[in-house]
């Protein structure tokens, strides 16, 4: 027993000092698990981090207008009750700013139906209208919501304190149940709503307009747990970094002290040993490593697995296909007439849609920004025009932006694949993939957010840390207060 006391100590240390881990992919799962990892383990580990782009954050890219002027074509907003994104733009003293500008909301039917809602610049009177529309059906959607972001907030819980909620979890499916969500993803979200007693009138309109512009589908179709995420992040409280959200994800592998290889992709993970081997598309040779966290989606990653570990699982559980959305922003202005409004008439800031097959875009909302035309130099007299940021499951062509607005001198499109589809499932990928081999993006295909993208990092890295016999280690400013914890509940 005192041998043991006196040489485990020892090897752990000796294992910690030797450990080399990589991380493929740099967009927030990968950064937080960087820095998670290091907050685990301060010395001794020596972190690689391989990005096949010549930037990081992944699906966090901002659009530049002009100098300190962007908006995000990416992964747009976090949502006030986001600890981990609300903890990180606090510990690295970053903006925050608004991406759309506020104003009235439209939903849009197209056809004979036009605008079926229309919201007030008052809130009163906003609030009378859809009272008028949809009565208390709109208070059941919201009791649905909160019961279910309430259990979302359970994985706090098993991720910063995973020795007393059940440990980290290997498996999506578990976790789910664990929670209280697994039944939640089993059903879509207009089957969970009608059980609930809300109308297919609301159902159509209001609570589409949500998860189109959120998720790209309909609540026929998705699963209710990333219905009810989508509904929760269509109010108010929404942010992103003012710097550019993909700064959070430098500042966390700069504070990580990562070693960073931008444009290497990936190609080739194989088992060495007690090791795995990490092969690139360039000429670099292959590097052995005690583990590797895969941060990226397969599909996306390009990456080869080795096929006795491909086997194991059917192809549509290990890599689910991942779903394309256009952004495309345009400077202008919006055409009345497209929407059957007299000339001068002012139309919403954010129009949302119905699923309707003829529509040729999700949603359109206004940004902050009001520019000196984009197509020419900067003038000091020049006739500024908003700027506008509209998806779309499908490019959207000259010709159908100019029905859409008029004094149009600017449009940029960038199609990237957003989000998995989020239909209801019953098998998830794995979220350990071999021994010292983790996959970081499993719970993506839950739900997709960047949120959800760092509980999921932390979650591998508490495996890692059981696995290796590590302790986890809480500095002041990684971790929200209780006080926090119990606010956001009494928040929803």
């Amino acid at each position: 027993r005192s041998l043991w006391a006196a040489v485990l100590p020892a090897f752990l240390c000796s294992v910690v000092a030797d450990m080399e881990v990589a991380i493929i992919g740099s967009g927030i799962a990968g950064a937080s698990a960087s820095h998670f990892l290091r907050d685990t383990v301060q010395e001794g580990v020596r972190i690689t981090v391989y990005e096949k782009e010549d930037r990081v954050g992944g699906r966090m890219r901002s659009l530049t207008f002009q100098e300190g002027i962007h908006s995000e074509e990416g992964a747009s907003v976090y949502h006030r009750i986001n600890r981990n994104m609300r903890g990180f733009v606090e510990r690295f003293n970053l903006s925050t700013a608004q991406p759309y500008r506020q104003g009235r909301m439209g939903l849009w039917a197209g056809g004979p139906d036009g605008f079926v809602l229309e919201t007030s610049t008052w809130q009163v009177v906003s609030l009378a209208r859809m009272m008028w529309r949809y009565g208390l059906g709109l208070k059941t959607v919201n009791d649905v919501v909160a019961a279910t972001i309430a259990n979302f907030t359970k994985l706090y819980d098993v991720t910063e304190d995973p020795d007393a909620h059940g440990g980290p979890f290997r498996d999506v499916a578990e976790v789910l149940a664990r929670v209280g969500l697994y039944n939640t993803a089993q059903q879509t979200l207009a089957d969970v709503l009608r059980q609930a007693g809300v109308s297919q009138q609301l159902i159509n309109e209001f609570v589409t307009g949500c998860t189109r512009v959120n998720y790209g589908q309909s609540p026929e179709t998705m699963h209710a747990f990333a219905g009810t995420v989508a509904l929760k992040g269509s109010g108010k409280e929404l942010y992103s970094v003012k710097e550019g959200n993909a700064v959070i994800c430098e500042r966390l592998l700069e504070s990580a002290g990562v070693t960073l290889r931008l444009q290497s992709q990936v190609t080739e993970i194989l088992k060495q040993g007690r090791r795995w081997e990490v092969r690139t598309a360039d000429s670099s040779p292959a590097a052995l490593y005690d583990a590797v966290i895969i941060a990226t989606p397969l599909r996306d990653g390009g990456l080869r697995l080795p096929k006795p570990m491909a086997n194991k699982w059917p192809a549509d559980v290990l890599d689910p296909p991942m779903q394309t959305t256009h952004a495309t922003f345009v400077q202008g202005q919006l055409r009345p007439s497209y929407f059957e409004r007299s000339a001068g008439t002012e139309l919403p800031s954010t129009i949302l849609t119905v699923e309707r097959e003829a529509l040729p875009f999700s949603s359109i909302g206004l940004t902050p920004h009001t520019l000196c035309p984009l197509d020419a130099p900067p003038a000091p007299n020049c006739k500024p025009l908003p700027v506008y940021k509209l998806f779309s499951r499908e490019p959207l062509t000259a010709g159908t932006l100019d029905r859409l607005f008029q004094n149009r001198t600017y449009a940029h499109a960038h199609p990237w694949h957003a989000y998995p589809r989020l239909d209801p499932r019953r098998r998830f990928p794995p979220v350990v993939l071999g021994d010292g081999l983790y996959y970081a993006n499993s719970f993506e295909f839950v739900v997709s957010t960047m949120e959800t993208e760092t509980i999921a990092a932390r979650n591998v890295i508490n495996i890692l840390r059981q696995d290796l016999g590590l302790t986890m280690r809480t500095k002041a400013g990684t971790s929200p207060t209780a006080a926090d914890a119990q606010r956001d509940s009494s928040e929803l």
